[in-house]
């Protein structure tokens, strides 16, 4: 059945530009000022905090927090396609960039590198299954179905980790490109023909310019809540909480940036499970659907870049792919002044 979606998906993958696999690893220099450039793709990192530490009887050194990340400056998505045809081992590497910290100590369980990987490719493509009234027969049938990895064309996925250096140094930090290894790559311009479901309509309701809305979740009864500079969900009553958040239209699109009242950052998430407040309103992880829940005051809230949903199942603020019926991923909008 794989072979038959891959070949099919290949026929759609006219424009794609393939990139020969098993390429000597590209290792290059990068600092927080100068990522490294290649293929459309930028890796470098941010400097979070710095703070001298005392690690046991060895002295003071150099602690950094540091954000690595990797952002598609290209128009066009980055695809990690599986393998077609039989093979032994049909495993890919959905991982496009390494950073080893080359002076890092490692002390205090802190790290020496950093791995960022892409994130799973899903379409909606017609397959065939073995039809379960006749195994002798196979159905034809419309589902979502992995094909690989990808990078989707302005995408940036992050990672925050701490190292330990000498006293007084700065982190010296390589990039190794990991992408195109053992890999089959492509690119494609336009996800429509991919059969990725279109947007939904806009919701039937507006949001003001200028008004603000404080957001409870369904289930728990819980709000979230900016007021302390970092995300986290209250239970106090409306009354008592700041209408936070001002639901801003994407030109153009059906999307929508949650961005926190008096702040220039917005809801965000990136990496699937996370949820965090972030300064780029330019990425599809800043932007979301907000989808109407039938004959309800309810909306459910989908992340553009991860196409995962706004929810508190775990009992945490997160965004993952939850059931649609799921009460713990239905929020009320209340406010709007």
């Amino acid at each position: 059945m794989k072979t038959k979606l891959i070949i099919c998906l290949f026929a759609v993958f006219a424009f794609a530009v393939p990139l020969h696999a098993q390429q000597q690893q590209q290792v290059f220099d990068v600092t927080d000022t100068q990522p490294a450039e290649l293929n459309g793709l930028s890796m470098g990192y941010h400097i979070n905090s710095e703070e001298v530490k005392a690690v046991s009887d060895k002295g003071n050194f150099s602690r950094f927090s540091v954000k690595f990340f990797v952002t598609n400056t290209s128009p066009e998505s980055k695809i990690i396609l599986y393998r077609t045809g039989f093979i032994l081992l049909n495993e890919i590497s959905p991982y496009i960039v390494q950073f080893d910290v080359l002076n890092a100590t490692g002390a205090r369980f802190t790290s020496k590198q950093a791995t960022l990987q892409a994130n799973p490719c899903t379409v909606f493509a017609q397959v065939d299954d073995k039809d379960q009234r006749d195994p002798n027969k196979t159905v034809k049938n419309k589902r979502f179905v992995d094909i690989g990895y990808w990078i989707k064309a302005g995408e940036t996925i992050s990672t925050t980790a701490i190292f330990i250096v000498p006293l007084n140094e700065k982190p010296k930090v390589t990039a190794t490109y990991l992408m195109n290894q053992g890999s089959p790559v492509g690119t494609v311009l336009n996800t429509q023909n991919m059969g990725v479901p279109p947007p939904p309509p806009a919701a039937s309701f507006g949001f003001n310019r200028g008004a603000f809305y404080a957001i409870r979740n369904s289930w728990k009864g819980t709000y979230i809540d900016n007021r302390t500079g970092f995300l986290t969900t209250n239970n106090t009553d409306q009354t008592h909480v700041i209408l936070q958040w001002e639901i801003l239209p994407v030109n153009g699109t059906n999307y929508y940036i949650i961005k926190g009242k008096g702040l220039f950052s917005c809801l965000s998430s990136g990496k699937p499970g996370t949820v965090e407040l972030s300064n780029n309103n330019q990425y599809a992880g800043s932007m979301w659907y907000i989808e109407p829940v039938p004959n309800s005051d309810r909306v459910r809230i989908r992340n553009v870049g991860n196409n995962t949903y706004l929810n508190m199942e775990s009992g945490a603020l997160q965004s993952t792919a939850i059931w649609d019926d799921a009460e713990s991923s239905r929020w009320v909008l209340e406010g709007g002044r």
